[in-house]
């Protein structure tokens, strides 16, 4: 699933979300909805992860990192990781 504000999918039987750094919350878009549609999006690519045992991408900082069901974060490298 591609959208304006990130990716979501399965890449090797994993999900996958990357999404970029939250944007500045003064920012006001014209279709109001497309927020909440975003982080329910990245609700459920968690609720995904936990229930198939597995991690989720996504973008901190500018950096790219691997979320695991039990909240524990660490830098995702592509080369290493993949």
């Amino acid at each position: 699933m591609i959208h304006s504000n990130g990716i979501m999918g399965l890449v090797n039987n994993e999900v996958v979300f990357l999404m970029p750094e939250q944007q500045n919350k003064e920012f006001k878009r014209k279709y109001g909805w497309i927020d909440k549609w975003v982080k329910m999006t990245g609700e459920r690519a968690r609720i995904d992860a936990k229930a198939n045992k597995t991690y989720i991408i996504y973008e901190k900082e500018g950096k790219l990192v691997k979320e695991f069901p039990d909240g524990t974060i660490i830098p995702f490298h592509k080369k290493a990781d993949v």
